[in-house]
């Protein structure tokens, strides 16, 4: 009888081992289809077709629906909801339910910066430079000091609403300019987006006058966003 117990016990667990590798399975392989929509239009800045939309925001929440505590696809939902809403493909109050993705996955692996800084940004086109923003950069610098979408996103954030920004304040933007400074391709976007939001001032006179930037000074990124008229 104890046997015929055991042998039951092991079936089961092997049983709902064999279940959950499956929905595991599955669930990534949705995950991966909903990325390949959103990295395509990450880079052609715009989704260049309605269907795309439907078809990454089907796969997307089929991965989250095999596997519903996954911090990557919740993320991920949440960037494909905020580009049907950026791209009028979805009513804009859904925008609430981006910021709810986006918190379950930090709550679901808090030690992942990118989700933090996504929330920064969020926070920021609905707030400004509030108190909850600030929450979002600094829990995003403090698990991800040295990612790229970190640092970047925390100099985009405060060149966007630099106005906001305290004179205490300001000091992070220039430690965080530092470490961008010292990467060419990084330098070079956020010269860029500076250029867009009309902040030139604050970066091209760091590079001209602050000795430590003197390799910097003689890159043609320099010469072409802040030598050029």
């Amino acid at each position: 009888m104890k046997n015929k117990l055991l042998v039951a016990v092991f079936a089961l667990m092997t049983f709902t081992a064999m279940v959950y590798a499956y929905s595991w399975g599955v669930a990534n392989i949705w995950y991966f289809n909903a990325s390949y929509y959103l990295d395509d239009w990450s880079k052609a800045g715009k989704i260049e077709h309605a269907d795309e939309y439907q078809k990454a925001w089907a796969a997307i929440s089929k991965s989250v629906a095999y596997d519903p505590s996954h911090p990557h696809y919740l993320h991920i939902k949440g960037r494909i909801l905020q580009w049907g809403i950026n791209e009028n493909l979805v009513d804009a109050a859904q925008i609430s339910e981006v910021k709810a993705l986006f918190i379950a996955s930090t709550q679901a692996r808090s030690a992942w910066p990118i989700p933090w800084i996504d929330l920064a940004h969020l926070n920021a086109s609905q707030e400004g430079m509030s108190d909850e923003t600030w929450q979002y950069i600094h829990q995003a610098l403090a698990v991800g000091p040295y990612e790229q979408a970190v640092n970047q996103g925390v100099l985009n954030i405060m060149m966007a609403y630099w106005y906001q920004v305290t004179p205490r304040q300001t000091s992070l933007f220039f430690e965080q300019f530092a470490i961008a400074a010292k990467q060419p391709k990084m330098l070079e976007s956020v010269l860029k987006f500076s250029q867009t939001v009309g902040r030139k001032s604050l970066i091209c006179p760091q590079l001209r006058f602050n000795q430590q930037y003197e390799t910097q000074r003689k890159s043609h990124v320099y010469k072409k966003y802040c030598l050029s008229k």
